[in-house]
């Protein structure tokens, strides 16, 4: 009789631990982080390929700084400058898959993963940044390019950080229009960049950013394309001495997510994360055109830069039928390049 009530009471302690152990454990699945842990902080890594010293390394550094500010030191973003997390697709790839949490690049990257954005990578496409502003504020980038963009698991939470137009920096003489048949420029490896180069007669060669410095001092390539600040930044002028002036980009700075995260987070959060997107690009808008005169100013003291002007129209004419041509094939929405050449003033 006694080992019955022994044993009795041993199921009862047993069932009455387990209980309060799986009321513990289901509590915890279901409640909100802040009830759970109110003073965890939250650790993420944003790469990017630039400099620290450069205007996005700055604005990029400001962003993080206003993320923790914005969400009362909640969340941290750790930059890691000049491609210390890998070189861009190989990165975005890993935002996607939660590896890396946040990435700062142009917006034209993200043509290899959704076929709309392609778009960003056509030569002349856009005339101007206010261009690109409005065409920013429309359903077709708002709501159908941003929905593809989700689909492959990245959230993009700032596009304002506009930027000077790319020109080309080359070893070799260029004089106007005609000077770039031919021409060996190295493109990043984006297909639209190569084919709107093919469209004007150039001679693209893809290659990793890393490569570009070598490359040209060794003559393997004839020239390469940037925003003067971050061909600056890697001193490409140290090696090339004519920079025409195409203008055939603008490509701003964006902020991508892991979408996994900013699902986590809390509306509050999210809005805290666009603020800082907001005010970290306007602070790049605002830099950006002071430091592109500083490094005109170097390069005509220091390194004897030769500055070219091309007939912009001419080439942005030579590229028109290229882009039907893309569309009609299919390599984006049927109707997009002619509707943001809808929007030019």
């Amino acid at each position: 009789m006694r080992s019955s009530v022994k044993a009795l009471a041993f199921v009862l302690v047993f069932t009455l631990v387990a209980a309060t152990f799986v009321t513990a454990r289901g509590a915890e699945e279901v409640a909100p982080d802040e009830e759970v842990a109110p003073d965890r902080v939250h650790t993420s890594r944003m790469g990017m390929m630039e400099t620290d010293q450069s205007a996005a390394g700055r604005a990029a550094a400001q962003f993080a700084e206003l993320v923790e500010e914005y969400t009362e030191g909640r969340y941290i973003v750790d930059v890691y400058f000049n491609a210390a997390l890998g070189e861009t697709g190989d990165a975005i790839e890993s935002v996607m898959d939660g590896g890396i949490q946040l990435w700062w690049n142009g917006i034209s990257w993200y043509e290899n993963f959704v076929d709309d954005f392609k778009i960003f990578s056509l030569s002349w496409a856009f005339d101007d940044n206010e261009h690109l502003a409005r065409f920013f504020e429309t359903d077709r980038f708002q709501v159908d390019m941003k929905n593809q963009l989700r689909a492959v698991n990245l959230e993009m939470i700032g596009h304002h950080a506009f930027r000077n137009p790319r020109n080309v920096l080359s070893r070799v003489p260029i004089s106007g229009n005609a000077d770039l048949q031919g021409l060996l420029i190295r493109t990043p490896p984006q297909p639209m960049y190569v084919r709107s180069w093919k469209a004007v007669g150039a001679n693209p060669v893809q290659m990793d950013y890393g490569e570009v410095y070598t490359a040209l001092r060794q003559g393997a390539v004839d020239a390469m394309e940037n925003p003067i600040d971050a061909i600056h930044g890697q001193s490409f002028q140290e090696v090339a001495s004519h920079y025409a002036e195409t203008k055939h980009l603008l490509n701003p700075f964006a902020i991508v997510m892991n979408r996994d995260m900013w699902l986590s987070l809390s509306s509050e959060h999210q809005e805290a994360f666009l603020r800082a997107a907001r005010e970290s690009g306007d602070y790049h808008v605002s830099i950006v055109g002071g430091v592109e005169q500083e490094i005109r100013d170097i390069w005509t003291d220091k390194h004897n830069i030769t500055f070219v002007e091309m007939d912009i129209p001419a080439l942005a004419q030579m590229v028109q039928p290229f882009a039907e041509e893309m569309e009609a094939q299919g390599q984006w929405t049927p109707g997009l390049f002619n509707y943001v050449r809808s929007l030019t003033r």
